[in-house]
C-alpha cells in the first residue's frame, strides 16, 4: 500500500489485509482497518501527515460501516469477536494441516502469517485468551521459519519445534510481500471463504460518563432565617442584604454558518477520532480533533 507515512509503517500489514479481505469477508476487512486506525492514532500523535492519512482511512471505514448496516449481528461485538476468532482458527488450521503433512509452499506461509495478523486484531475486543495467544505466536514463528528454510534450500521440519518456541521473530520480509511469494513451490489453497450465518457488529463508542449527584453546599444546610416580623423580641433586626448586581445582558448571537449534512457527518467523525485519541491518552490530539469539529460546526471550515 503506497502513501503510508513513515510513522504508520507498523499498521501497513493490517491495511493490506483489510484490502485483501474486502471481497472475501467484509467484516474481517472492517475490523482489520479499524484496528489499524486505532494503532495509528497512538503512533502519529505529533505527525500531521500521519493524522491526515488516518482521516482518509476514517472516511473509508465509515463508508464500509454504512454498507454493513443491514448485517444481522451488526449490534453485537461479542458476535463480531466470535466471527473473527473462528475465521482465524480455520485459517490457522488449514496452514497447520499442510505443515504437518509436509506440504510446504508459499500459500501455506501466507496462511500462517495472515492468521497471526487476524489473531492480533482480536486485541481490540479485550485481552486475548491463552489459546489465541499460543496460536498467534506459533503462527508467527512458523511463517518465518518455513520462509527461511525454503529460501535457503532447507526442508522444514513439520509440526511444532522440538524446543521452546519463544523469542522475537522478524516479519519484515513477509510484511513487504503480503501479496507476493515467500519462496518455495508446491501445493496451493485459498484463504477460507467467509462463513455463513450471523456477521459481527461495529464497535460501539463508550457512553458519556454520568454526572454525580450534586453535593449540598454548606449554605443550603444552614437554618432558614426567621422573617423580621417573627424575630425574637429585644434583638436588633438583621442587617439588610445588599442588592444583587444586575446581570450583564448576553451578547447578541453571531450569525451561524450554514451547515450541511456532510459537515455534520464530518464533525461526528472528528469527535469519534478524539475519543479514540483519549483511549491512548493523547490529550493534545483529542483537543485538536474536537477543536476542528467545533470550528466546522461554527464556520463550516475545520481550520
Amino acid at each position: 500500500m503506497s502513501g503510508v507515512p513513515p510513522s504508520l509503517k507498523g499498521i501497513q500489514p493490517f491495511l493490506k489485509l483489510s484490502d485483501m479481505f474486502m471481497k472475501k469477508d467484509r467484516i474481517v476487512a472492517y475490523y482489520c482497518k479499524l484496528y489499524a486506525i486505532q494503532e495509528g492514532i497512538a503512533a502519529s500523535k505529533n505527525d500531521a501527515a500521519g493524522k491526515a492519512f488516518l482521516m482518509t482511512q476514517m472516511d473509508q471505514i465509515s463508508q464500509l460501516k454504512k454498507a454493513l448496516k443491514e448485517d444481522d449481528a451488526s449490534k453485537d461485538d461479542v458476535v463480531a469477536q466470535a466471527h473473527i476468532e473462528e475465521f482465524a482458527f480455520k485459517l490457522f488450521e488449514t496452514a497447520d494441516n499442510e505443515d504437518r503433512a509436509g506440504r510446504f509452499h508459499n500459500n501455506m506461509i501466507k496462511a500462517f502469517y495472515t492468521s497471526n495478523l487476524v489473531f492480533t486484531i482480536l486485541k481490540q475486543f479485550g485481552p486475548l485468551s491463552d489459546e489465541v495467544q499460543t496460536r498467534l505466536k506459533y503462527a508467527k514463528w512458523k511463517a518465518v521459519e518455513i520462509d527461511r528454510c525454503l529460501k535457503n534450500g532447507i526442508t522444514p521440519t513439520p509440526g511444532p519445534p522440538g524446543g521452546d518456541e519463544g523469542g522475537a521473530f522478524n516479519l519484515g520480509d513477509l510484511d513487504a510481500d503480503l501479496g507476493g511469494g515467500g519462496g518455495g513451490g508446491g501445493g496451493s489453497f485459498d484463504v477460507p471463504p467467509p462463513q455463513s450465518g450471523p456477521s459481527p457488529s461495529y464497535p460501539t463508542f463508550p457512553p458519556a460518563p454520568s454526572l454525580p449527584a450534586p453535593t449540598p453546599s454548606p449554605d443550603s444546610q444552614r437554618p432558614v432565617a426567621k422573617p423580621r416580623h417573627l424575630a425574637d423580641p429585644g434583638q436588633p433586626p438583621p442587617p439588610q442584604a445588599a442588592a444583587a448586581p444586575r446581570p450583564t445582558p448576553a451578547p447578541a448571537p453571531q450569525a451561524q454558518a450554514k451547515i450541511s449534512s456532510v459537515d455534520v457527518s464530518r464533525a461526528q467523525k472528528l469527535c469519534k477520532f478524539a475519543s479514540s485519541a483519549l483511549d491512548y491518552e493523547d490529550v493534545a490530539g483529542a483537543v485538536d480533533f474536537l477543536q476542528k469539529a467545533i470550528n466546522l460546526l461554527k464556520t463550516g471550515k475545520e481550520e
